[in-house]
């Protein structure tokens, strides 16, 4: 599970960079699939992944952003690389 307070600072982040507006969001899903033959089990798949999500207004143009890897300059820095 992500802090509420690293979202934050992801939002906190982007505002100082000049975004007039931001959110972040965290996302965790789990998934189980069970394969059934002829009324046997023939098998269980289990899933779990997790990301975060941000999207900003910067400039009159917004821009999106997502990454498995759980840091704010994973997500946040290419969305301001190009400004």
């Amino acid at each position: 599970m992500l802090e509420d307070s690293r979202l934050e600072n992801a939002v906190q982040w982007a505002a100082r960079r000049g975004a007039s507006y931001a959110d972040a969001r965290y996302v965790e899903r789990e998934s189980e699939t069970v394969s059934i033959k002829d009324g046997q089990v023939e098998g269980i798949d289990r899933d779990s992944d997790r990301g975060v999500g941000v999207r900003v207004l910067y400039q009159g143009s917004w821009g999106f952003a997502a990454s498995d890897r759980l840091t704010g300059e994973a997500v946040l820095v290419p969305l301001f690389e190009q400004a």
